[in-house]
């Protein structure tokens, strides 16, 4: 059997080297070179201006041919034979200094603003009264001369003076003959007679509910009055007195018996009877409809 055998391609490494120059040589050349695109120049065109006026009259119809802008129509306006452009005057703007350009010393001579001053108010004046009328004096007639007294002119004086001399005498012995008298109610806060009362008291209502009045009982009648009582050093009832009425005579009527029937009451102690001759106890009672007296 005949046969042949296939030897591998084996390529110099000598040949490889000189390509791989020459690839990294081109790569180099095309990465050097750069590529600049000008832009083109402009040419400096000159500086466009719109001219506008402000006319003061107005025409209905429109000019054939306008020279200028305005905000109306207005055809052969102005003065002049020739053509000129309007113009008006315009104040030269102002120029304000720069507080950062501005030194120290230059700030300092710079006038500070005045504050404004506050008007004063001016208070009109009091309108003045008008002047009273001055009225004439009438001279005063003389006083006639008093006339002298009769003898009978005299003696009627005379028994006049001794009559108001009698009774004023009259008075000043009544007034030291009247007996000392206080009045003592529930608000009398002295011991000596707030305890006198209460025990007054007590002594009225035992004896009244003891002795309760029968047609009161009987007709079921209440009420409320007050009286004032009058009793002596020894403690008898000198006067009784219906300051107000129940409305029903038969009440105050019996409640004037009930005081009358529990007198006498306690004397007068030592220091009350030094102080007065007769004492007056206002108080008020109630007959209310459990058939009972008591005060109020």
């Amino acid at each position: 059997m005949n046969g042949f055998v296939v030897q591998p391609y084996r390529s110099s490494p000598s040949v490889f080297v000189p390509i791989a120059l020459l690839v990294v040589g081109i790569h180099l050349a095309i990465l050097s070179i750069n590529f600049a695109f000008e832009m083109p120049k402009q040419k400096d065109q000159p500086q466009q201006t719109l001219d506008i006026v402000i006319v003061h009259h107005r025409d209905r119809e429109k000019p054939e041919k306008a020279e200028l802008l305005a905000q109306a129509n207005q055809d052969g306006g102005g003065e002049q034979v020739e053509e000129v452009v309007p113009k008006s005057p315009v104040s030269s703007p102002k120029i304000l200094p720069d507080d950062r350009q501005t030194t120290p010393q230059q700030a300092a001579q710079i006038p500070k603003p005045t504050p404004p001053q506050r008007p004063k108010l001016v208070r009109p004046p009091k309108p003045k009264d008008p002047p009273k009328p001055k009225v004439a004096e009438l001279p005063k007639p003389p006083e006639p001369e008093p006339a002298e007294p009769t003898a009978a002119e005299l003696i009627r004086a005379t028994l006049e003076s001794a009559r108001l001399s009698s009774l004023i005498d009259e008075s000043v012995e009544n007034l030291a003959r009247a007996p000392r008298s206080k009045t003592i109610t529930a608000r009398t806060q002295e011991f000596a007679y707030a305890s006198y009362m209460k025990a007054w008291e007590l002594k009225v209502e035992r004896i009244g509910n003891l002795n309760y009045p029968q047609d009161a009982n009987r007709h079921r009648l209440t009420g409320t009055l007050r009286m004032d009582v009058t009793l002596d050093p020894e403690g008898e009832v000198q006067a009784i007195h219906i300051v107000r009425s129940s409305g029903n005579k038969q009440l105050d009527t019996a409640a004037q018996e009930i005081v009358r029937l529990a007198s006498p009451y306690a004397p007068f102690t030592a220091l009350m009877r030094e102080e007065l001759d007769e004492l007056h106890i206002m108080r008020t009672w109630v007959f209310d409809t459990r058939n009972q007296l008591f005060k109020d």
